[in-house]
């Protein structure tokens, strides 16, 4: 059984603080500063995960990492939290949340199997510095890096530089 949503809203533009307050069900500004440096959802905030679990259910996430690293505590509540690699998307996250799936389905207790990946971000970034290769034919070990828009999107001291130029 499932349900599906059709209009969704979130109560932050950014990964981590959304999803602090999807997995509390409190707006971020009330957990702490909004610094990426400094946020933790505070250890005694009660989560949906957390919630689940004393109700019987196995808990478990396989996410994206980044933003959604265990490192921010939104691991909390969660029987098993593991985070691929950073920005990862849903060909990282799936295949394992499928062998999770096949394990948590043969028990028999109710989980919560939460899933995550970056995809969705892709068709909303605009190409940058990196993208725009002034070496026609090369083929070298940046390419890739190159055509991956979290390259050339940059968060720093809490200020977005969605076109940052390097000055080389």
């Amino acid at each position: 059984r499932s349900i599906v949503f059709t209009r969704a809203y979130s109560q932050a533009n950014e990964t981590l603080y959304s999803h602090a307050a999807l997995f509390t069900g409190r707006y971020p500004s009330d957990m702490g500063e909004l610094r990426y440096e400094s946020f933790r959802l505070p250890p005694d905030t009660p989560t949906l995960a957390a919630c689940l679990a004393q109700d019987g259910y196995r808990t478990e996430a396989v996410v994206a990492g980044a933003h959604l690293s265990a490192h921010f505590g939104l691991g909390a509540g969660f029987q098993r939290y593991a985070a691929m690699q950073d920005f990862a998307s849903f060909q990282q996250t799936v295949p394992h949340a499928l062998q999770r799936l096949e394990e948590l389905a043969q028990g028999e207790d109710p989980f919560l199997l939460l899933v995550h990946g970056y995809d969705t971000h892709s068709p909303y970034l605009k190409g940058g510095a990196f993208h725009r290769l002034e070496t026609p034919g090369y083929d070298g070990p940046m390419l890739a890096l190159a055509r991956d828009p979290f390259t050339y999107e940059r968060i720093l001291q809490d200020r977005f530089y969605p076109a940052f130029q390097p000055p080389q």
